[in-house]
């Protein structure tokens, strides 16, 4: 799937690309991790301000994917933010629960 330019030059492909960078990652997914984190520990302050940055441009759109309610099967609403609780309640485990039918 490479392209032919010309005689001598033969350019792969934007798919053909696309395939080794995915094989590469996957092949080295450790090492890429942990450079990434030799990066992060390496440049906290930079890492910091661009993450600071990201929420300050961001903020109105962060905060409305937070607010977005939900409605769960167990009958229950949450927010986004608070999903993990809402599924750790009492309301959510036994309406969830399949019901035990005693047999008398």
């Amino acid at each position: 799937m490479s392209e032919i330019v010309s005689k001598d030059i033969v350019v792969p492909a934007v798919n053909d690309l696309q395939q080794q960078r995915k094989k590469y990652c996957l092949n080295y997914v450790d090492r890429i991790r942990a450079a990434q984190k030799t990066y992060r520990d390496r440049n906290k302050e930079r890492v910091n301000i661009g993450k600071h940055k990201y929420y300050v441009e961001n903020k109105d759109a962060i905060n409305e994917r937070q607010a977005t309610k939900y409605e769960c099967a167990c009958g229950g609403k949450y927010t986004r933010s608070n999903k993990s609780k809402h599924e750790k309640s009492n309301l959510h485990i036994r309406s969830l629960e399949p019901e035990i039918v005693e047999l008398e």
